[in-house]
């Protein structure tokens, strides 16, 4: 960004900021008095309530077992051995609730959500019943694991039905057995055991959920980031400009509506999951030759292979469709987990980036996603949600952050997702077996309603594991689904590995 359009971005916000200071800041006002006057007659009246700060706001919409508090990350481990459901109880009772310190550090371990006087609040259980929440599951005859995953990670409801008491928001089923596809029986002979472990995203994110995983595999996660907290001077810039990117990008997501990819549905929606895996090495390399961060190129490889997909089964509507726009989280330098060496919070930022629909050439793809990738990151937009944005949806009531989230003047018109984790490169293994696939899928129906898809790939054990939520909005069917994933992203992949032979060489 040059000089020039610096000063010229910096005067339209400021130009932009005068209006605000008597719309959008009294109402701001009101919200920050009002959350400190409830906090107060909590701790009066409610004092087990304990208040939602900045690292758990963005995903406290409502009260847990309802729809509006329907976010959830998993945690698939696919295992070679048989695992005894009452030998994982135990190997996670010595991971994460054996020692006081332990209890403090993973208390969200406890804590469910509840709305008192309009505001979403934790509240910790005394204690945890290991019996409850870690059940073992055998799948009926011809249900996968996919199948079972796919509708269970959109079920909100965790709670004991018989008994109607209100259950910290996780669960984990070990499933014997399971096979990793229907056309490979043969795995069974061995033994097999996945376990899919399930938490509301308000009491995780992205590092706590590899941290999680890595105390469950005796790793401990790299917890990777180059890039240092912003200077003051560039934080004031952010600040200053933040009114007019935040405008100019909600004016060409709204703009965009009527070109998307993402029709509004009639009927039931359904979300279904599927997994691959794909070479890390060839990945690895081909971000290496051109010079593009890793997020990109799987940010493109997923645009190619959504491409062909709607081609396939909505060719009517893939010649209007404009520029798409893909959310992902990213990481932050002062992150409380890796920097007090575990623990779990929601502590993130993220990113929103547009490419244009119509690019087929996959090296072109990934250059212009990677371009619009550092040109987003240039204009502070990762800083804006991080330390604005999230610091002024912990002041909104959660009506509110429920409105925003559902109005078309919502800034999350994004219709995909991509997080990409990282965890240690050295071989896991659960309880002595190995881990031969880790998949760390999430979706966030009630955060981003407009969000059809949400993939997640997890480098681990020198593999790259991928898993991809979708609604039928915009997939058909799973057969349709695991085309996507088992064959146009392995197709998408090669072809860039080819595109970029002449850079290899």
């Amino acid at each position: 960004m040059s000089v020039i359009q610096e000063i010229k971005f910096l005067f339209l916000g400021i130009l932009i900021w005068i209006p605000l200071a008597t719309t959008i800041f009294p109402m701001y006002l009101l919200f920050y008095i009002l959350r400190h006057v409830v906090h107060k007659l909590t701790r009066i009246f409610q004092p087990d309530l304990i208040p939602i700060g900045k690292t758990d706001s963005v995903m406290a919409f409502g009260p847990s077992n309802t729809e509006s508090s329907n976010m959830y990350t998993t945690q698939v481990w696919k295992v070679k051995g048989k695992i005894d459901v009452e030998e994982f109880r135990n190997h996670f009772y010595h991971c994460f609730l054996a020692t006081e310190e332990d209890r403090k550090k993973y208390v969200n371990l406890y804590c469910y959500f509840v709305e008192y006087l309009g505001y979403v609040f934790k509240r910790r259980v005394n204690s945890i019943d290991l019996k409850f929440h870690i059940r073992e599951l055998k799948l009926p005859e011809g249900k996968s694991v996919e199948d079972f995953v796919g509708g269970w990670m959109v079920d909100h409801h965790i709670i004991d039905n018989e008994r109607g008491i209100e259950r910290p928001s996780w669960e984990i089923k070990v499933i014997p057995d399971a096979p990793y596809n229907q056309d490979d029986p043969g795995n069974l002979c061995e033994g097999r055991t996945t376990i899919v472990f399930k938490l509301h995203h308000g009491i995780c994110d992205g590092y706590t959920i590899v941290h999680l995983a890595g105390k469950l595999a005796g790793q401990q996660a790299p917890y990777l980031f180059k890039e240092p907290e912003p200077k003051f001077y560039h934080k004031m810039k952010y600040i200053l400009q933040m009114p007019y990117f935040t405008l100019e990008r909600w004016v060409e997501m709204y703009r965009n509506r009527a070109q998307s990819f993402v029709t509004e549905y009639e009927g039931k929606e359904n979300w279904l999951i599927s997994f691959c895996t794909l070479d890390l090495e060839t990945v690895k390399q081909i971000r290496r030759v051109t010079r593009t961060n890793f997020v990109s190129v799987l940010m493109s490889i997923q645009m190619g292979a959504l491409k062909k997909l709607l081609r396939e089964i909505k060719p009517e509507t893939t010649d209007n469709i404009g520029n798409t726009y893909m959310g992902h989280s990213m990481g932050w330098p002062d992150h409380p987990v890796p920097q007090s060496g575990g623990g779990m919070t929601n502590h993130l930022t993220f990113n929103m980036i547009k490419t244009l629909f119509k690019i087929d050439d996959p090296l072109e793809r990934l250059l212009d996603v990677d371009k619009n990738f550092r040109d987003t990151k240039a204009k502070g937009y990762p800083y804006i949600f991080h330390c604005i944005m999230f610091n002024m949806f912990k002041n909104q009531p959660g009506w509110f952050s429920r409105l925003l989230a559902n109005g078309d003047f919502s800034i999350t018109r994004m219709e995909t997702g991509l997080s990409s984790l990282l965890c240690s490169s050295k071989q896991h293994y659960l309880l002595g077996h190995v881990v031969e696939n880790l998949y760390l899928p999430v979706v966030l129906p009630s955060l981003f309603p407009k969000t059809r898809m949400m993939t997640v790939p997890v480098s681990h054990s020198g593999i790259l594991d991928i898993s991809i939520n979708a609604s039928t909005a915009l997939v058909k069917d799973q057969a349709s689904l695991d085309r996507l994933t088992q064959t146009y992203f392995l197709q998408e992949l090669e072809a860039l590995r080819q595109r970029c032979q002449v850079l290899f060489e």
